[in-house]
This record gives structure tokens, sequence and C-alpha cells, in this order.
């Protein structure tokens, strides 16, 4: 499994403040906290999606889930990466982190807040 410690050396170097972060398996959602914070999903090494969400786990089990084959959109993921955050930091490093990194499923580009 790639480590995702460059996200974490980038989301610090640009003042955020990371609580807690880690990487795991896509079948192993249930150990990701129950927080706040940005995900990034992986396939091999390749980056190919961010996002954020307000419960890490919840979101999660959905992109796990049978329900996503029902929309156009089918991100082929084997790991993931996790990074609890304040809830005043998850949009702009989402954002942040999207505008950087362009990851090939992330098609629409989020503003950072003001």
């Amino acid at each position: 499994m790639t480590s995702a410690g460059w996200l974490h050396r980038f989301l610090t170097k640009n003042g955020f403040k990371v609580l807690e972060w880690g990487t795991n398996n896509k079948s192993n959602y249930l150990d990701t906290p129950n927080e706040s914070g940005v995900y990034a999903l992986y396939w091999g090494s390749t980056l190919q999606y961010i996002g954020r969400s307000k419960s890490l786990r919840r979101r999660l089990s959905q992109w796990d889930s049978e329900d996503l084959y029902r929309t156009d959109i089918r991100i082929p993921f084997g790991f993931f990466a996790w990074f609890t955050l304040p809830k005043n930091q998850v949009q702009d490093a989402e954002a942040l982190l999207i505008l950087n990194y362009d990851p090939p499923y992330n098609m629409v580009y989020p503003n950072l807040s003001e």
C-alpha cells in the first residue's frame, strides 16, 4: 500500500491542523474515525479522487455500497487515505488538494472559502 505521508506533509506545510490520519484497504473503512475530514481514493499508487465528509466512516461506507452503480461515476479504488481536521478547515483542505493534485475523477474544482 502506498503511504499518504506526502499528502499529510502537504496539508501541514500549508497550515492545516491534521488531528489524525491513516491509510487502509477499501474493505476496512470501518476502522476510520467517525469524524469530519478529507479522504483520498487510490487505485494502485495513483490518486483517483479527493473528497470531504462530516463523517469519514459513513462516507467511505457509501463508496463501498452497490448503490453507487446507479450513478454515472464509479471510481475504481483499492485503498484510501483519510485525514481528520477541524471542521472549519475541511473545505479549504479539500479544495487545495484538488487544485494541486488534479485527481482524474474530481471534475469540478471547489472554491477556497474566503
